[in-house]
């Protein structure tokens, strides 16, 4: 009811028109086909979860060395006409419970020579009956094929030691009903109560797991949990291209562009272009400064304002500089390769020029063609310096500097040149208001079937009050 009460809802804004005091939208939901970015976070999620399931089946399950010993168990003292022996059940139990009882652990450890403790040979000796016949196989089974060898060497030589100990009543053999399994013999019986079929000479073989197996495993189960994640993410609302966006945040369309892969893209280079023109064209006095922010797909609007940066570059006639402000992530500056998680790798950049005498202009550093999108590198010229970076610099993170500090920054580098700014995510801890003020459009990145329609609303808002008229906001698309 609540869905059809919000689609109901919905018609009736689009019908009578947007209002902006109280925003309606649909109840919007993520994309969980397996497009992009799903078809490659798939893609990596099985790629790594396969691999993590390879590397850990040594420490996990490893290779296992198993030998086993097969002995026969029959009555000879009264064989039975036709066949010559009689097979009976109690006998073979009797066996079975002395292969695995703890004199004959204690046995098979003096004569192998093991330095094991008897729980460890528990665990690594077991006697069974296959197809419930008259054979007894007992196996050791161990990741040392050294220990393996040694005591499966002692399996028969130690059961028939401990055999005799019982039957010259050194031991009992209880069954379940409380009698002595060997107590039943004749006095005058000496025969064997089993047969030794292959001389001592036990059998051995190895178990290793299986990598293809394991890396199928790794990879269905990373999917699994993907998956899971996706319907746990799926009740958040996300904005989409179907709906009636302008109404939801209150702002027009800048334009949109489809999300940037690994190869050439003339549409991408189209779009981005023609977005690009179009902005220069609505900056009466010709474009100075240009902002992007949002909220969360940080690599997303590094991509975008790269992408636009190297664009711009083929409008103006000056030079264009890109500044990451965003001083907690630093994600324009992580793409460009001026923020590196090793010590002593980060580039000085905005966050040294606060407080001290170092001059912006001096920390700037060409755009590498390698840092901007492969779809739409062909717009960054091969060569020269079109396109200056300054990066967060080496103090990334906590309160370092305010908006007024950073203004004067941009300030000072937009009197040469056309500059670019990677703003904090909006609404944030930052205050943003005095750059945005300083800026001729500030644009609003949203992923189609990703970005939260809340968050969206909220940053919409904040930039309506912020900078009225010169936002808009720019809709990447997936596919």
């Amino acid at each position: 009811m609540a869905l059809v009460e919000r689609e109901r809802r919905a018609v009736a804004v689009r019908e009578d028109g947007p209002r902006h005091d109280e925003p309606v939208y649909e109840n919007l939901r993520m994309d969980l086909r397996l497009r992009y970015p799903l078809r490659w976070v798939a893609l990596a999620v099985c790629l790594v979860s396969g691999l993590i399931s390879v590397l850990a089946e040594d420490v996990i399950v490893g290779t296992y060395y198993s030998g086993t010993a097969d002995i026969l168990v029959l009555k000879m003292e009264d064989p039975h006409g036709p066949l010559g022996v009689q097979i009976i059940d109690p006998r073979i139990q009797s066996i079975t419970g002395l292969a695995q009882s703890e004199p004959f652990l204690v046995e098979l450890a003096r004569r192998s020579g093991v330095d094991r403790s008897l729980d460890d040979l528990r665990d690594m000796v077991s006697a069974t009956r296959p197809k419930l016949g008259a054979r007894v196989s007992i196996t050791v089974r161990d990741h040392d094929p050294e220990v393996t060898r040694a005591v499966a060497r002692q399996l028969v030589v130690s059961l028939g030691v401990v055999v005799d100990q019982a039957r010259a009543g050194a031991l009992q053999v209880l069954d379940e009903n409380g009698r002595d399994q060997f107590a039943d013999q004749p006095a005058d019986y000496r025969g064997p109560l089993y047969l030794d079929l292959y001389g001592g000479r036990p059998s051995y073989d190895t178990e290793a797991p299986s990598t293809p197996i394991m890396l199928f495993g790794g990879a269905g189960l990373g999917m699994l949990l993907l998956i899971g994640a996706c319907f746990v993410a799926h009740e958040r609302e996300r904005v989409s291209h179907a709906s009636g966006i302008d109404g939801v945040v209150g702002m027009r369309q800048l334009g949109r562009c489809p999300r940037f892969g690994f190869r050439r893209s003339e549409s991408n280079r189209n779009h981005v272009s023609g977005m690009t023109l179009g902005i220069e064209a609505s900056c009466p006095d010709g474009l100075r400064s240009l902002a992007f922010v949002g909220s969360g797909i940080r690599s997303e609007r590094a991509a975008i304002t790269v992408a636009f940066a190297a664009s711009v570059s083929t409008v103006v006639s000056s030079k264009v500089t890109l500044i990451d402000l965003d001083l907690d992530h630093g994600a324009l500056s992580r793409r460009c390769g001026l923020l590196s998680r090793l010590p002593g790798r980060t580039r000085a950049g905005v966050s040294d020029c606060v407080g001290s005498d170092l001059a912006p202009e001096s920390l700037l550093r060409p755009l590498r063609r390698r840092s901007v999108p492969r779809s739409v590198r062909g717009l960054l010229p091969k060569s020269g310096t079109a396109v200056n970076v300054l990066g967060v610099g080496t103090r990334v993170g906590g309160d370092v500097a305010t908006a007024a500090e950073l203004a004067d920054i941009v300030e000072r580098i937009a009197q040469d040149s056309v500059v670019i700014l990677a703003l904090p995510p909006i609404p944030g801890r930052h205050a943003v208001r005095e750059l945005m003020a300083r800026c001729d459009l500030t644009v609003l990145v949203m992923l189609d079937g990703w970005s939260p329609v809340r968050s969206m609303v909220d940053a919409s808002r904040v930039l309506n009050e912020a900078a009225p008229g010169r936002c808009g906001y720019l809709l990447l698309e997936n596919g």
